[in-house]
């Protein structure tokens, strides 16, 4: 029978972290019938292992090597093709679920083609589902959000389109294109999931973590501004600005360390979308700009001071 969810998980040397190390999850997967795929671009087997084990445990585990590895744009996109289920929820390979909300969080799937899955965000309502201009609507509040592996659960037409539509991707948002593109073509139905459900495991500086001004500023404008006739170009600079201001991304102290190993520079600012992606006034940037590097590779404390300086 069809499992009415897959959970498909994406990774990279990551055997440590991924959800298949959470036995309360993967037994709640296996009581409510959810499938589990994992599409694994790592270079050894630790993780090929750990799959085998929990398929053998639990049984609800499918997985596969990726030889050659798909790279982390074209492993996403394979990873949500690849599933046979009602709705697939892509997560990345940290994150898990919290126990006891996979069967409500199920529950709520109901024809919808997206459902937006809450994680940092202070909106904690189950929304209606949405279509038309509402669904819009909704996609456009909610966007800054949905950059999050995990952030998004797609019915089974989107994920058919997937396979026989996106031939080519946005570096780093594919799954922003999934969204934007289907919805260019098609009156498309989103609710929004306000209850908190993912949780994530401890885990490594994410992968973009030094090259954030060249994916938050660079590519994630790049696939804003692909779909203009879901965002116009103000919309898309408030969707960018909306991100870095409601995860803090671009937070003051997050400023200083870029400076400080000399990812932040005067040309950082010639960026075409730099000032649209920062939430945190000029000034203050320049002030950052302005201080001598020297300064700011110091002890902690002293950038603990600056931190709090400019914030005032």
């Amino acid at each position: 029978m069809r499992p009415k969810l897959a959970i498909a998980i994406p990774t990279y040397q990551r055997p440590g972290e991924i959800g298949l190390n959470d036995d309360i999850f993967m037994q709640e997967c296996a009581a409510l019938g959810i499938a589990v795929y994992v599409s694994d671009d790592s270079n050894d087997d630790d993780t090929t292992r750990l799959a085998e084990l929990a398929a053998k445990k639990y049984g609800n585990v499918f997985y596969r090597k990726n030889v050659p590895a798909c790279g982390h744009d074209r492993n996403i996109v394979e990873t949500l093709s690849w599933p046979d289920a009602d709705y697939v929820w892509i997560i990345g390979d940290t994150f898990s679920a919290m126990p006891g909300t996979l069967a409500p969080l199920m529950h709520s799937l109901q024809g919808q083609d997206f459902q937006f899955v809450n994680w940092n965000s202070s909106d904690t309502r189950i929304t209606d589902i949405l279509s038309g201009h509402e669904a819009v609507n909704l996609v456009r509040d909610k966007l800054w959000h949905q950059t999050l592996t995990g952030g998004t659960i797609y019915q089974s037409r989107v994920c058919d389109w997937v396979r026989s539509n996106l031939h080519e991707v946005h570096k780093n948002f594919p799954h922003i294109d999934v969204i934007l593109g289907y919805i260019s073509q098609y009156d498309s139905s989103v609710r929004w999931y306000g209850k908190k459900v993912i949780k994530s495991a401890p885990k490594k500086s994410s992968y973009w973590h030094h090259k954030a001004l060249d994916v938050f500023v660079d590519d994630w404008f790049s696939v804003l501004n692909a779909y203009p006739k879901i965002l116009s170009p103000t919309q898309a600079v408030a969707i960018g600005r909306a991100h870095s201001a409601n995860t803090g991304l671009f937070d003051v102290m997050f400023l200083v360390r870029l400076r400080a190993i000399g990812h932040l520079s005067w040309s950082s600012t010639k960026k075409v979308h730099f000032w649209h992606a920062m939430h945190v006034k000029k000034s203050r940037i320049l002030l950052i700009l302005l201080a001598p590097k020297a300064a700011l590779v110091a002890a902690a404390p002293v950038k603990r001071s600056l931190g709090r300086f400019l914030r005032r």
